[in-house]
């Protein structure tokens, strides 16, 4: 089975809550939100993440009990850091969220694997990620952790980690208990075919689709990946439901404003709930 979700972040909460009722009531089921980001500046001051942290936790409680849900933690996180003392930082921010998680009854955390420096190796920051993980995952709290397939922007001083698949690979062979998310705007982006993770799909690991579109490259700015509306890019929709087959799963409609996520959410239950392309 196939649910379709929708991701918000809390300036557009209201009207995300609000395009759900809608659609809802037009016999289209939008049965999963995403609620992101959640805020962690490690360049602010303590009582300034608080106050953000709170707001959002408010409202997630207020969320969560009526309605599937997910968080997206901040994607600054950067998990397999080369000092222990930042590693421990994110970990003790992600430990509090998902102690809120567990109570709220959130399914589960999307995470990035986030950034390392030049001089750090890959292998090495994966090898850290993995033990940063895998105590998350002795803590036992009833809530997945997903990471989210990345992309290489311009404008970022390190190296992404995240972006190929060998990378999701080499944390699920140190965590098996780690689930992930394909963002299929990211994959684009970064010209890392969906189909090479149809061994994690096959094997249930595949736990939700980030779905929006672009044409193939990271544009110029801040954002880079536009997070333009399903159809509006050059993704190839029917092979991306070839890949799906039957498997179950969440596709998230991850778009930048409240019209394109209209967009989005129309054309993936046209596309994959009534099957017309």
């Amino acid at each position: 089975m196939k649910i379709i979700g929708l991701s918000c972040d809390l300036k557009c909460l209201n009207l995300g809550l609000d395009l759900i009722k809608d659609f809802n009531k037009d016999q289209i089921n939008i049965g999963h939100l995403e609620l992101g980001k959640y805020p962690v500046e490690l360049d602010k001051l303590p009582e300034e993440n608080y106050k953000l942290q709170r707001n959002f936790i408010e409202k997630l409680k207020r969320i969560a009990p009526l309605m599937s849900t997910s968080v997206h933690f901040s994607s600054k996180a950067k998990w397999g850091h080369k000092e222990k003392r930042i590693r421990r930082i994110w970990l003790n921010e992600i430990r509090g969220l998902m102690e809120i998680c567990q109570y709220c009854g959130v399914k589960w955390i999307n995470i990035h694997l986030g950034q390392k420096s030049k001089k750090q190796s890959r292998e090495d920051y994966l090898k850290k990620a993995s033990e940063s993980l895998r105590e998350i995952i002795s803590w036992k709290y009833n809530v997945a952790i997903s990471i989210e397939t990345s992309y290489q922007s311009e404008t970022q001083e390190g190296d992404e980690v995240g972006i190929y698949f060998d990378d999701f690979w080499f944390i699920h062979q140190n965590v098996p208990e780690i689930f992930f998310t394909i963002d299929i705007g990211h994959n684009l982006i970064s010209g890392e075919s969906f189909w090479k993770y149809l061994c994690l799909l096959e094997k249930g690991m595949i736990i939700s689709l980030h779905c929006h579109d672009n044409d193939g490259f990271c544009e110029h700015g801040k954002r880079g990946d536009p997070h333009r509306a399903v159809g509006e890019g050059i993704t190839n929709w029917l092979e991306v439901k070839r890949f799906l087959g039957s498997k179950n799963i969440i596709l998230i409609a991850e778009n930048r404003d409240i019209i394109a996520s209209e967009i989005s959410l129309i054309k993936l239950h046209e596309i994959f709930i009534e099957g017309r392309i």
